[in-house]
């Protein structure tokens, strides 16, 4: 049983939701990697959504669900198999939901699109170290939902062959991780990775014991022995374990706080058992296409929050050389990294927050954001055809930059919503064809009528971006090298424990 809606342009497709992909992982199954579901007896009702994952005032550990959007399903169904796209949603690995993503702008192209929840925050990413519990539980949900696709996906008139998983954010470090582990070959065959890498800050817990002993102290769980813990915490309401393992407000006062993938001890299920940066300089990332970006203002995700706390813009205006390590995550020894910071971004100015919102946030978005993704991409781009992209396009062309995650406006039906009357709907219906046209398996890749070519790591040509903004789009010779060449001097992309 499921329901028939119309796209953008009016075309029917059909929507099957709330389909699950793996059993509850409740009771003895929390913090254990995902088990397949049961049969379900008789038609499944597919006409409603889950929820989500149990996340601040959201959500429920019942929640290892997808949703499936064709337009070949019934009468298009004996036709030829249409690419398949898989959407992870972001959220920092602590919030977020499939529901929110509906297909109205990408079935407007011949493509099915599959949105998952996954398991968040320590529910999906709790890491003992020493097997009890295995870690990265959220990311092998959603290798179970590509399993499920692989198998079935034939069926609502997908092509198991040509699978593209993409995401935004957290979602997109979540792509980046999927292309990393070794338990996910065979399951797609290209991958998007918008805004978020597996390398960068907060997408990477180096000491997962030491976050699963404080929430443990948080929930008056023993910490020894582990076996202890674990059972304690298993009976543990799922409220008190959403509120002392969700950060909240974007700003992070404690590193341990953060429950996001981390190294495993290698299992018969392990996902990844080596740190994310030298799986991608040794070359043993999986070698399929990849598309990897970032907006000019990611940085406005933390900025905005500061400016909203005037003890936070205080602390940042009087005590920089001490704040600036804490926020931009290196040693407080490291002053000299400190002294370089700001005579590159600020120079001989003054430090004030508000005054200086601009270099702030082009600070901000190139430290967390845009230095990793451009790192990593150069990596890759060594191993497999790496695409990569700027995206500047406001929807207030009054902003100075474009915000984290406004791209998902032009893919999906947020807000504001994109009509075909909106001076947002061109942009939005090319960067759609886009990202369809890769998931199809095109021999080249096109955007308004000019070739889009990977990475030349030779060294014999720049770095060409795709330039994504309100005016001209087009493929500019690498608009961020001076930034990104003093964020490759100082080195710090790999992230490890800091005092």
């Amino acid at each position: 049983m499921h329901c028939n809606w119309l796209t953008r342009l009016n075309r029917t497709y059909h929507a099957f939701k709330g389909i699950p992909f793996a059993k509850p992982p409740l009771g003895k199954l929390r913090f254990e990697s995902p088990q397949p579901p049961a049969n379900w007896p008789g038609i499944l009702n597919a006409t409603q959504f889950n929820t989500g994952c149990a996340q601040q005032g959201y959500g429920t550990e019942d929640c290892l669900y997808l949703n499936v959007f064709s337009p070949k399903v019934g009468e298009g169904f004996s036709q030829t198999p249409i690419p398949v796209m898989v959407y992870i949603h972001g959220g920092f690995f602590q919030y977020g939901t499939a529901m929110r993503y509906n297909p109205d702008y990408i079935l407007d192209e011949d493509v099915v699109l599959v949105t998952v929840n996954f398991r968040l925050h320590s529910l999906g990413f709790l890491n003992t170290a020493d097997g009890t519990v295995k870690g990265n539980m959220g990311l092998k949900d959603m290798a179970m939902a590509l399993q499920w696709v692989q198998t079935n996906i034939g069926k609502f008139g997908g092509d198991p062959k040509r699978v593209t998983i993409f995401g935004l954010s957290a979602g997109g470090a979540a792509v980046h991780y999927l292309l990393l582990s070794n338990s996910t070959k065979g399951l797609f065959s290209k991958a998007i990775s918008q805004s978020g890498v597996a390398t960068k800050l907060w997408s990477f817990q180096p000491e997962p014991v030491e976050s699963a002993n404080l929430l443990a102290q948080r929930l008056n769980c023993p910490t020894n022995p582990i076996s202890a813990m674990v059972a304690c915490m298993k009976e543990v309401d799922v409220d008190l374990i959403i509120k002392y393992s969700s950060m909240s407000g974007g700003v992070i006062k404690n590193d341990l706080e953060v429950f996001c993938p981390s190294v495993e001890v290698s299992s018969d299920d392990s996902f990844l058992t080596k740190h994310p940066y030298d799986v991608i300089v040794d070359g043993e990332a999986q070698r399929v296409p990849w598309i990897s970006g970032s907006a000019s203002g990611e940085g406005l995700l933390y900025i905005n929050p500061i400016l909203e706390n005037p003890t936070l813009v205080k602390q940042m205006n009087e005590n920089w050389t001490e704040a600036a390590p804490t926020y931009l995550y290196y040693n407080k020894s490291q002053n000299d990294i400190t002294a370089r910071i700001t005579d590159f971004y600020f120079g001989d100015k003054e430090i004030n927050f508000q005054k200086l919102i601009v270099n702030f946030t082009k600070l901000w978005s190139d430290r967390l954001y845009i230095s990793f993704t451009r790192n990593t991409a150069m990596m890759q781009a060594k191993f497999s055809p790496v695409y990569t992209y700027f995206f500047d396009y406001k929807k207030d062309e009054s902003n100075f930059a474009a915000n984290h995650g406004e791209e998902l406006f032009l893919l999906f039906p947020l807000n504001p919503t994109v009509g075909l009357n909106s001076k947002h709907y061109k942009i939005s219906k090319d960067l759609v064809k886009l990202w369809v046209q890769f998931a199809a398996d095109e021999p080249v890749l096109n955007f308004q009528d000019h070739l889009w070519e990977p990475i030349d790591v030779s060294g014999k040509a720049p770095i060409k971006y795709l330039y994504l903004s309100n005016g001209l789009n087009a493929f500019i010779e690498d608009p961020i090298k001076e930034r990104m060449g003093f964020w490759d001097a100082l080195n710090l992309y790999k992230i490890e424990p800091r005092d």
